[in-house]
């Protein structure tokens, strides 16, 4: 870890969607994520259960419990000024327009994260002051 690292993980629950888990890590001007889709939740035997893409996986049953051994589906950084670059997995699938809107709020909620930079500009990022990001703290896994 760097020095002066803070790192982090949280929820993103998407309306209509099982959710997302983030993975984050900054400095004061810097941060860099990992996001991974939800791509199905356990029910008998395993209630509540998250299953999230295994990489290179090419169909039914090809998932994994631990975001540590997914393929995230977008991963990029954002920093002090707003600016952000964001990369997506390799060949994303959408499912009509509502999983196009379904990454759009995603990204957006990742860009918010510029917020816990704590020398964030906060006109230059376009957030206003006291602005919190969209992310939910994880409670351990």
């Amino acid at each position: 870890m760097a020095e002066n690292e803070t790192k982090g993980e949280g929820w993103l629950d998407i309306p209509g969607h099982l959710g997302w888990f983030v993975r984050y890590s900054h400095t004061a001007t810097w941060l860099d994520f990992k996001a991974y889709e939800v791509i199905a939740e356990g029910v008998s035997p395993n209630p509540g259960v998250k299953y999230f893409e295994k990489p290179n996986a090419r169909g039914e049953g090809e998932h994994v419990t631990n975001p540590d051994d997914a393929e995230p589906d977008i991963e990029g950084h954002v920093k002090w000024d707003g600016c952000c670059e964001m990369s997506l997995a390799s060949h994303p699938h959408f499912c009509g327009a509502g999983d196009v809107e379904q990454y759009t709020l995603v990204m957006r909620h990742l860009h918010s994260l510029c917020l816990l930079l704590p020398s964030v500009d906060h006109d230059c990022a376009g957030y206003a002051e006291g602005a919190r990001p969209g992310l939910k703290e994880s409670e351990g896994r």
